[in-house]
Formats: structure tokens, sequence, C-alpha cells
């Protein structure tokens, strides 16, 4: 009995001390000595918890290192790594410690994954590799540097798939054999990584010898990595065949190859168009561009002139979206939609002239509750600001609520109630919001910028155009700016 009613109390004392460093991560101001003297204590505490046999959840400390950086974060992250010896599962305190937003904590963190895999303490499983991926794709990671990826190749290396598969290397089985596109971008990037050419058997395997035997030719005059192969679909190889050959009736192979070159595969692989443009001037008059058929028709007219020759070819590149779109409630493209358009609809209420009134002011708020909510259900695994948006927008809204009962019996509201809900501002982070406007404005365009990433899940829109003009000798012009997220399946 007393046994039990000690393992209780060393319990209790735990817990309040993970929450007094909870509460130090979330303040404004913090002083690392107060972090430095709670983990000395809870590292005592946990190792005496640990002579007793008794579990001690340590889930609430692994949040903290993605919110903030520095010596606190070091404080925390020191204690995880060394609690690692103590655990039986020591696959969530890794993760965790890989989550850090310090960058010398993650690289360290992808230390220590690696020691563990190479001495068999760290089972590289196949949904470990996803969260290494995850963490890849998400926003300024630091696991696309090449010390990242360095470290990723040797912990990825030590992963056993559970079938049989074609490859004998685990990346290659990544790459080729692999359904999941994230996984196969880790493996590319991991590929890439070696600067070494791609071998021909690599892309018989993903294209077939015919496909391969037909575009092989430009993949070497161009370079074509690892990363470069898998944004070309092979579902879609034919109708890119069809629109090569189209072009090479028309231009000759280097300027082609030459174009693909100043592209990249990524601007090309979903089709390409090149058209033919005469210049045809009447006297000193400006060319008139025109095709090889109205060129003929207008070389009979009298004083008509060809001065010159150009081609105006038409790229079209990036990844389609699912034909199969899920169009539950749920689904993140069904949601950032519904989201977009209460933006929308709540910018009205910003830019209306009118006065405020409680029932408008609590309008708005519930509106933005919706749109919160929803950011942070979308952009969580993206961006790391969603872990203190919650409390930054609760602040705003305490703050709002507070001047909003004190006038309630008042015809008008008070100066700094107007200003809490509807002064603009541009704020260039979550944390330096100060009024709802902001918060709205700031989810808004941060919204639109990461929207980009739920139509494939990468780093950029899913859909560009680019528009050159060339003519024999070479490139003339390149316009690479039109860059768009496209939901709906791709059609030329």
């Amino acid at each position: 009995m007393e046994k039990t009613n000690s393992n209780t109390e060393l319990a209790a004392s735990i817990d309040q001390i993970i929450q007094s460093i909870s509460n130090k991560f979330n303040l404004a101001i913090v002083q690392p000595e107060e972090v430095k003297v709670d983990c000395e204590k809870l590292r005592e505490l946990h190792k005496l918890a640990t002579l007793n046999s008794q579990y001690i959840d340590l889930d609430p400390l692994f949040p903290l290192l993605q919110k903030r950086s520095g010596i606190i974060a070091e404080y925390v992250f020191s204690f995880l790594e060394e609690s690692l010896k103590f655990q039986s599962d020591i696959h969530p305190i890794v993760e965790a410690l890989l989550s850090s937003r310090d960058k010398l904590l993650a690289f360290k963190a992808l230390d220590i994954a690696v020691r563990l895999a190479e001495v068999g303490k760290l089972k590289v499983s196949r949904s470990f590799i996803r969260f290494l991926a995850a963490r890849m794709e998400m926003e300024r990671s630091f696991f696309i540097e090449k010390k990242a990826i360095t470290n990723l190749s040797k912990i990825v290396k030590k992963y056993k798939p559970g079938i049989k598969f074609h490859q004998l290397d685990p990346i290659m089985v990544l790459y080729l054999e692999e359904e999941q596109l994230d996984l196969r971008k880790l493996a590319a990037k991991i590929l890439d990584s070696k600067e070494q050419a791609v071998k021909q058997n690599v892309i018989e395997s993903l294209f077939g010898k015919k496909m391969a035997d037909f575009f092989s030719p430009y993949f070497v005059f161009t370079n074509a990595s690892y990363s470069d192969l898998l944004c070309i679909q092979p579902e879609k190889l034919s109708a890119l065949k069809n629109d090569f050959i189209k072009a090479k009736s028309i231009i000759s192979d280097k300027l082609l190859c030459k174009v693909i070159s100043k592209l990249g595969w990524d601007h090309i692989n979903l089709g390409i168009e090149v058209q033919a443009l005469n210049g045809i001037t009447f006297g000193n008059s400006p060319p008139f561009m025109v095709s090889d058929l109205e060129a003929t028709l207008f070389k009979k007219c009298e004083g008509a002139q060809q001065t010159s020759k150009l081609y105006l070819i038409l790229s079209y590149g990036g990844q389609e979206a699912d034909e199969k779109t899920n169009k539950n409630q749920n689904d993140p493209i069904t949601r950032y939609r519904a989201y977009n358009l209460n933006h929308a609809s709540l910018l009205s209420d910003f830019l209306d002239i009118g006065p405020l009134s409680p029932e408008k002011v609590r309008d708005i708020i519930r509106r933005m509750d919706q749109i919160v909510k929803d950011y942070v259900t979308l952009f969580s695994h993206i961006s790391e600001e969603c872990s203190i948006l919650p409390g930054v927008y609760q602040k705003i809204k305490n703050k709002i609520f507070r001047e909003l009962d004190g006038d309630f019996k008042t015809a008008q509201f008070s100066p700094n109630l107007t200003r809490l809900v509807q002064s603009f501002e541009e704020p260039k982070s979550v944390g330096s919001v100060r009024t709802l406007h902001g918060l709205k404005r700031y989810l808004h365009q941060n919204g639109l910028r990461m929207g980009f990433k739920l139509a494939v899940g990468g780093r950029s829109p899913n859909r560009t155009v680019d528009i050159i003009t060339a003519n024999d000798e070479g490139i003339k012009f390149v316009l690479s700016k039109i860059r768009f997220a496209d939901f709906e399946p791709f059609k030329k």
C-alpha cells in the first residue's frame, strides 16, 4: 500500500514538473535557468521512477521541441536524449528529437538516429521512413541539406522490407517499387546526393524499354536526375512522346534539348507545344508574327517581306491532381476550398464602413474560429507556427471579449476594441499578430502560399506554364512566371 502511494506521489511530482516546463515554453520571455532547474529535477525523479520500474509519460514534452529553439530547447532535448536508454520503445522520443525546431538540435538528432540504427536499437520501419519523408517535405526543412541527406541515407540503408522485392538496395526498393510518392521522393533525394548519372536499367524499370530508348538521349543531354525522372508519370509518357515528335517536326532536336535543359523536366513533363512564327513587314511597319500558312498568303501582297522567323514554345509542368479526389468535407482539398470561401466572406465584414455591433463582432469571431481550426488542420504538418497559433488567437479573443463586456451598455465601442477587431496590419509571423484583421490577413496570405503543397505534397505549386521564344540559333526569351495549384485533373 505504501509503495503504491509512493509511486502515485512520484508520478504526480513528475507530471507537475513537466507541466511547469510546458508553461514556461508558452511564455513570451523565458528564463533559461528556470527550465534548466526543472529539467534537472525531472532527471532525478525519472531515474527514481526507472529504478521502481514505474512507467512515466513523457509525451507532453515532445511538442516543446517544435515550439522553441536555443538553450531552453537544448535542456529538454538533452533530457529526452538521456531517457532513451530507459525506454523499451525509443521511436516516439527519436521522432520528437528529429522534429526539433532548432537546426543544430535537428542535426544532432539525426546523428543520434544513425548511431541507434547502426547498432540495431532503432528499427527502421516503413512508417519511420514515412516520418522522415514528411520532415523533409516540411516548410524550410533542414532535412534537404546535404549533411542531413547523408545521414538519412545511412538510416534508410538499415531498412529491411517485409516482402521480397526485385531490388536488393533498400533505397532502390523505395525509389522503384514503393507506391507512396513521399517515400520515392526521399529515395530520389538520397540517390541524387551521390551525383551519379541515372543508369539505363533504372530508366527501363521506370518507363519500359521502348520509352526508355526514345527518351534516354534527352535524359543524357539534360543530365536528368532521379528526382527529374520521378516527376514524369509513366501513364502520361505516350502523350509526351507524341508532343516531342510534333515539336521535332518544327524545331531541331538540339533546340528541343536546350529548352528542356533550360526549364527542367518538372516544367515540361505534362507536355510541350511549338508554333513557328514568321515576321512579315510592309515597308517600315513593325513585323506581324504569323503562322507558316498565313505567311504564304501575306508574301503574295505587294511590299510584303519576311524579316524573321521565331518559334513560340509553351511547356506544361507539374503534377496532376488526382481524378478521384475525395469530395468528403474532411478531405484537405474540400476543406481548403471552404477555408478560402470563408476568408472571402469575412473580408467584406472587415471592409464594411458601417459601425461595429456586438452581434457583428461575435459573428466575425465565430467565423475566425473556423478559419483558425481549418488552418491548423490543413497545415500543421507543413508549418510549425500551427503549434502556437491557437494560443495567439485565444489571447486576441480574450482581449476583445473583455472590451466587449465593458462596452456592452454603451452606444459606441471604445477605440481599443475597434482597433483589436478592424485595424489593418501586415504581420511577418503569427507571433507578431496584434489584431483580428491582421490575423485574418496573415492566415489568408500564408494559406494561399501553403495551399500549393496540398495539391501534390511538394514545396511548390503543382502546375506551371512556361513561355519561350527561340530561333534556329537558340533560346531568345523565357517567361517562367505562371505558377498555380490545380486541384482538378489536367486537361491540355
